[in-house]
Protein backbone atom coordinates (compact mmCIF):
# COMPACT_ATOMS: atom_id res chain seq x y z
CA UNK A 1 0.00 0.00 0.00
CA UNK A 2 1.16 3.57 -0.79
CA UNK A 3 1.54 5.93 2.07
CA UNK A 4 1.24 9.81 1.15
CA UNK A 5 2.50 12.39 3.53
CA UNK A 6 0.58 15.21 3.23
CA UNK A 7 -0.71 17.90 5.06
CA UNK A 8 -4.12 18.06 7.14
CA UNK A 9 -7.21 18.85 5.63
CA UNK A 10 -7.80 22.37 6.28
CA UNK A 11 -9.80 25.38 4.79
CA UNK A 12 -12.67 22.97 3.71
CA UNK A 13 -10.02 20.80 1.48
CA UNK A 14 -8.83 17.04 1.53
CA UNK A 15 -5.49 19.55 2.28
CA UNK A 16 -4.19 22.64 1.87
CA UNK A 17 -1.11 21.68 0.09
CA UNK A 18 -1.52 22.37 -3.70
CA UNK A 19 0.78 19.31 -4.94
CA UNK A 20 -0.75 17.36 -2.15
CA UNK A 21 -3.84 17.52 -3.63
CA UNK A 22 -2.76 16.98 -7.06
CA UNK A 23 -1.31 13.76 -5.85
CA UNK A 24 -3.92 12.58 -3.89
CA UNK A 25 -6.45 13.57 -7.15
CA UNK A 26 -3.96 11.38 -9.60
CA UNK A 27 -4.18 8.21 -7.43
CA UNK A 28 -7.99 8.44 -6.98
CA UNK A 29 -8.41 9.25 -10.59
CA UNK A 30 -6.23 6.40 -11.74
CA UNK A 31 -7.56 4.04 -9.13
CA UNK A 32 -4.78 3.32 -7.44
CA UNK A 33 -5.32 2.76 -3.28
CA UNK A 34 -3.16 4.58 -0.73
CA UNK A 35 -3.02 5.96 2.90
CA UNK A 36 -2.05 9.35 4.09
CA UNK A 37 -0.28 10.24 7.03
CA UNK A 38 -0.27 14.04 8.13
CA UNK A 39 2.91 15.30 8.69
CA UNK A 40 3.30 19.37 10.14
CA UNK A 41 6.70 19.83 8.58
CA UNK A 42 8.46 17.79 5.76
CA UNK A 43 11.31 17.24 8.15
CA UNK A 44 11.39 13.09 6.79
CA UNK A 45 11.29 14.08 3.33
CA UNK A 46 13.43 12.90 0.93
CA UNK A 47 13.45 16.44 -0.38
CA UNK A 48 12.31 18.76 2.29
CA UNK A 49 9.07 18.92 0.36
CA UNK A 50 5.33 17.92 0.83
CA UNK A 51 4.35 15.69 -0.81
CA UNK A 52 5.85 12.20 -0.35
CA UNK A 53 5.09 8.52 -0.68
CA UNK A 54 6.72 5.95 0.59
CA UNK A 55 6.15 2.37 -1.15
CA UNK A 56 7.69 -0.80 0.57
CA UNK A 57 11.43 0.43 0.59
CA UNK A 58 11.15 3.21 -1.70
CA UNK A 59 10.54 7.21 -0.02
CA UNK A 60 10.02 9.48 -2.89
CA UNK A 61 9.34 13.40 -3.01
CA UNK A 62 8.57 15.61 -6.06
CA UNK A 63 4.70 14.91 -7.29
CA UNK A 64 6.34 14.92 -11.10
CA UNK A 65 8.77 12.47 -9.70
CA UNK A 66 6.05 10.01 -8.02
CA UNK A 67 3.40 10.43 -10.67
CA UNK A 68 6.15 9.07 -13.68
CA UNK A 69 6.90 6.26 -10.91
CA UNK A 70 3.12 5.54 -10.63
CA UNK A 71 2.52 4.87 -14.21
CA UNK A 72 5.71 2.96 -14.66
CA UNK A 73 4.04 0.73 -11.71
CA UNK A 74 0.76 0.53 -12.18
CA UNK A 75 0.41 1.98 -16.30
CA UNK A 76 -0.47 4.98 -17.66
CA UNK A 77 -4.46 4.95 -16.65
CA UNK A 78 -4.98 8.64 -17.68
CA UNK A 79 -3.59 9.73 -20.69
CA UNK A 80 -4.28 6.47 -22.70
CA UNK A 81 -5.94 7.46 -26.62
CA UNK A 82 -5.00 10.72 -26.04
CA UNK A 83 -3.85 12.50 -29.20
CA UNK A 84 -0.13 14.44 -29.79
CA UNK A 85 -2.15 17.61 -29.85
CA UNK A 86 -4.25 17.01 -26.60
CA UNK A 87 -0.87 15.63 -24.72
CA UNK A 88 1.09 18.72 -26.02
CA UNK A 89 -1.95 21.20 -24.71
CA UNK A 90 -2.09 19.25 -21.59
CA UNK A 91 1.51 19.70 -20.99
CA UNK A 92 1.51 23.79 -21.72
CA UNK A 93 -1.42 23.67 -19.59
CA UNK A 94 0.15 21.49 -16.52
CA UNK A 95 3.51 23.62 -16.65
CA UNK A 96 1.35 27.28 -16.82
CA UNK A 97 -0.49 26.36 -13.09
CA UNK A 98 2.34 24.56 -11.92
CA UNK A 99 4.76 27.35 -12.41
CA UNK A 100 2.64 30.26 -12.38
CA UNK A 101 -0.56 30.15 -10.71
CA UNK A 102 0.81 27.61 -7.57
CA UNK A 103 3.28 30.66 -7.03
CA UNK A 104 0.64 32.96 -6.77
CA UNK A 105 -1.11 30.81 -4.38
CA UNK A 106 2.01 30.93 -2.06
CA UNK A 107 2.57 34.74 -2.48
CA UNK A 108 -1.34 34.85 -2.07
CA UNK A 109 -1.17 33.04 1.18
CA UNK A 110 2.02 34.07 2.78
CA UNK A 111 2.95 37.70 1.54
CA UNK A 112 -0.29 39.77 1.84
CA UNK A 113 -1.62 41.30 4.71
CA UNK A 114 -5.43 40.28 4.34
CA UNK A 115 -4.64 36.65 3.90
CA UNK A 116 -1.49 36.18 6.34
CA UNK A 117 -3.15 35.59 9.84
CA UNK A 118 -5.61 32.50 7.78
CA UNK A 119 -2.42 31.02 6.80
CA UNK A 120 -0.37 31.51 10.09
CA UNK A 121 -2.98 29.37 11.93
CA UNK A 122 -3.15 26.76 9.44
CA UNK A 123 0.33 26.63 9.55
CA UNK A 124 1.75 27.36 13.10
CA UNK A 125 -1.87 27.30 15.32
CA UNK A 126 -0.68 24.37 17.22
CA UNK A 127 2.48 25.82 18.31
CA UNK A 128 2.69 27.54 21.64
CA UNK A 129 4.60 30.83 22.08
CA UNK A 130 6.62 31.91 21.46
CA UNK A 131 8.17 29.46 19.06
CA UNK A 132 4.57 30.35 17.15
CA UNK A 133 5.37 34.27 16.20
CA UNK A 134 8.82 33.33 16.02
CA UNK A 135 9.09 30.44 13.22
CA UNK A 136 6.50 31.97 11.25
CA UNK A 137 8.00 34.85 10.82
CA UNK A 138 11.41 32.72 9.95
CA UNK A 139 9.01 31.22 7.65
CA UNK A 140 7.18 33.70 6.31
CA UNK A 141 10.94 35.64 5.37
CA UNK A 142 12.09 32.71 3.65
CA UNK A 143 9.08 32.66 1.07
CA UNK A 144 9.37 36.14 0.70
CA UNK A 145 12.95 35.52 -0.51
CA UNK A 146 12.30 33.26 -2.57
CA UNK A 147 9.34 35.08 -4.00
CA UNK A 148 12.36 37.27 -5.24
CA UNK A 149 14.47 35.56 -6.34
CA UNK A 150 12.46 33.70 -8.72
CA UNK A 151 10.94 36.97 -10.16
CA UNK A 152 7.04 36.92 -9.12
CA UNK A 153 7.71 38.65 -5.64
CA UNK A 154 9.43 41.63 -7.64
CA UNK A 155 5.36 42.70 -8.74
CA UNK A 156 3.40 44.75 -6.77
CA UNK A 157 0.27 42.74 -5.49
CA UNK A 158 -1.97 44.28 -8.12
CA UNK A 159 0.54 42.91 -10.88
CA UNK A 160 0.60 39.30 -9.49
CA UNK A 161 -3.15 38.98 -9.50
CA UNK A 162 -3.58 40.64 -13.28
CA UNK A 163 -1.00 37.89 -13.84
CA UNK A 164 -2.85 35.01 -12.44
CA UNK A 165 -6.01 36.18 -13.75
CA UNK A 166 -4.79 35.72 -17.22
CA UNK A 167 -4.34 32.48 -16.33
CA UNK A 168 -8.02 31.41 -15.12
CA UNK A 169 -9.25 33.01 -18.26
CA UNK A 170 -7.41 31.19 -20.23
CA UNK A 171 -8.26 28.19 -17.89
CA UNK A 172 -11.70 29.18 -18.21
CA UNK A 173 -11.72 29.17 -21.55
CA UNK A 174 -10.68 26.07 -22.55
CA UNK A 175 -13.03 24.27 -20.22
CA UNK A 176 -15.85 25.61 -21.58
CA UNK A 177 -18.74 23.26 -20.68
CA UNK A 178 -16.64 20.44 -20.68
CA UNK A 179 -16.72 18.30 -17.63
CA UNK A 180 -12.89 17.52 -17.74
CA UNK A 181 -10.25 19.66 -19.45
CA UNK A 182 -9.61 17.62 -22.10
CA UNK A 183 -13.03 15.49 -22.44
CA UNK A 184 -15.41 13.67 -20.95
CA UNK A 185 -12.95 11.99 -17.98
CA UNK A 186 -10.32 12.79 -16.06
CA UNK A 187 -6.80 12.87 -17.17
CA UNK A 188 -3.54 13.19 -15.43
CA UNK A 189 -3.61 16.78 -16.17
CA UNK A 190 -6.99 17.28 -14.20
CA UNK A 191 -4.89 16.56 -11.40
CA UNK A 192 -2.73 19.58 -11.40
CA UNK A 193 -5.51 21.90 -12.90
CA UNK A 194 -7.79 20.74 -9.96
CA UNK A 195 -5.07 20.76 -7.53
CA UNK A 196 -4.29 24.28 -7.56
CA UNK A 197 -7.12 26.12 -9.43
CA UNK A 198 -9.27 24.81 -6.23
CA UNK A 199 -7.00 26.57 -3.70
CA UNK A 200 -8.20 29.91 -4.81
CA UNK A 201 -12.31 28.62 -5.03
CA UNK A 202 -12.58 27.09 -1.23
CA UNK A 203 -10.00 28.23 0.83
CA UNK A 204 -10.86 31.79 2.24
CA UNK A 205 -8.64 33.76 0.32
CA UNK A 206 -9.24 37.33 -0.44
CA UNK A 207 -7.89 38.26 -4.15
CA UNK A 208 -8.92 39.38 -7.16
CA UNK A 209 -8.37 35.76 -9.06
CA UNK A 210 -10.18 33.96 -5.96
CA UNK A 211 -13.35 36.75 -6.90
CA UNK A 212 -12.87 36.04 -10.25
CA UNK A 213 -12.71 32.08 -10.15
CA UNK A 214 -16.05 31.49 -7.20
CA UNK A 215 -17.95 33.80 -9.62
CA UNK A 216 -16.93 31.72 -12.81
CA UNK A 217 -19.68 28.82 -13.24
CA UNK A 218 -17.28 26.79 -15.37
CA UNK A 219 -14.64 26.86 -13.16
CA UNK A 220 -16.63 26.34 -9.62
CA UNK A 221 -18.51 23.74 -11.54
CA UNK A 222 -15.06 21.49 -12.61
CA UNK A 223 -13.85 21.76 -8.96
CA UNK A 224 -16.93 21.03 -7.48
CA UNK A 225 -17.94 18.25 -9.51
CA UNK A 226 -14.21 16.37 -8.83
CA UNK A 227 -14.67 17.26 -4.65
CA UNK A 228 -18.28 15.18 -5.07
CA UNK A 229 -17.17 12.77 -7.24
CA UNK A 230 -13.39 11.98 -6.47
CA UNK A 231 -13.55 13.31 -2.30
CA UNK A 232 -17.29 12.03 -0.89
CA UNK A 233 -15.11 10.91 1.87
CA UNK A 234 -14.00 14.47 2.86
CA UNK A 235 -15.49 16.27 5.50
CA UNK A 236 -15.98 20.34 3.94
CA UNK A 237 -16.49 21.33 7.63
CA UNK A 238 -13.05 20.52 8.34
Amino acid sequence: MITVFNFAPAWGLPTPSPFGLKLEAFLRFADIPYDCEYVQRPVDSPKGTVPWIRDDDLELADTGFIIEYLKGAHGDRLNDGLTSTQLATAHAVRRMVEENLARIIGYTRWLTEENWPATREVGFGQMDEPWRSDISAKARERIREDMHLHGIGRHTPDEIQNIGLQDVKAIEELLGDKTFLIDNRPREVDASLFGILVQFIIPPLRCGISDYARNSKTLARYCENILAKYFPDHDRAV
